[in-house]
């Protein structure tokens, strides 16, 4: 596997295991969590595409302009 597509693999792990641990998060109740995580899973996944681009970023805000 060459190193943009690892990174966008990766990338889309944590995206994968931050909606599993958001699911944990409805079933216990505990939602405030669940939607960070959640947003989590989306920041993830817009690295994963921007990655796909060679332009992932770091910064929150980063992922935001460069989406």
């Amino acid at each position: 596997m060459s190193t943009p597509e690892r990174e966008v693999s990766l990338y889309m792990e944590h995206a994968g295991q931050m909606l599993e641990v958001a699911a944990h998060n409805i079933a216990d109740g505990f939602f405030g969590s669940a939607i960070n995580r959640a947003y989590y899973a989306i920041f993830y996944a817009a690295n994963a595409l921007l990655a796909t681009r060679g332009h992932a970023r770091s910064k929150h805000s980063g992922v935001v302009a460069a989406f």
